[in-house]
């Protein structure tokens, strides 16, 4: 008679997520991450834009991602002027801004409405087409607080930069379009 062997399978991704996890026991949130991403990363922002000023090549204007707002203020204190980048697309920013202004409700879940944006080229859309942080005001506050603030100051910055195709979302580029009224400032 053979005996029997014991085959142990050792799951990769469990064994490297126990090496994750913090040995005190202390569980970082996200939360308390944005807190402290947004107390020093301004400082250190800061000395680079200062280490470069007497480079060759000095910082004469700052492209930052459209989540972090206070960039600009950062910017403006040292002199230069600085723009959004909005990584998600013309349409989807649309949404998000219209939402962070309050100007459309969402539909309860489960109804059959739709909802109708306040601008033209945007189709009518159901509960489901919206993303999930517009309808839920309670789970995962800090992901929704960093998605709506990057229109805290969306009137500020002399320039915005979107990712889009004109070819593919023409209408949201439309001069008469009220959504993002600096797209053609300058």
């Amino acid at each position: 008679m053979e005996r029997s062997e014991i085959h142990i399978l050792v799951n990769p991704m469990l064994e490297f997520s126990k090496r994750l996890i913090s040995k005190d026991g202390e569980k970082n949130n996200f939360n308390e991450y944005l807190k402290c991403f947004e107390t020093v990363f301004p400082q250190s922002l800061t000395k680079l834009i200062e280490k470069h000023s007497s480079s060759p090549y000095p910082v004469k204007f700052l492209i930052y991602d459209s989540v972090l707002p206070w960039t600009l203020k950062v910017a403006r204190k040292l002199g230069l002027d600085g723009a959004p980048f909005f990584t998600q697309s013309c349409a989807v920013n649309s949404i998000y801004c219209l939402y962070h202004q309050g100007r459309f409700e969402i539909l309860p879940r489960g109804s059959s409405g739709v909802v109708s944006l306040p601008c033209t080229s945007m189709p009518l859309l159901g509960f489901d087409d919206l993303p999930w942080f517009v309808h839920d005001n309670i789970s995962y506050q800090g992901v929704r607080d960093v998605i709506f603030n990057q229109f805290s100051n969306i009137e500020e910055p002399n320039w915005l930069f979107c990712n889009t195709f004109d070819e593919l979302e023409y209408e949201r580029f439309s001069l008469s379009d009220p959504i993002f009224p600096t797209i053609f400032r300058q």
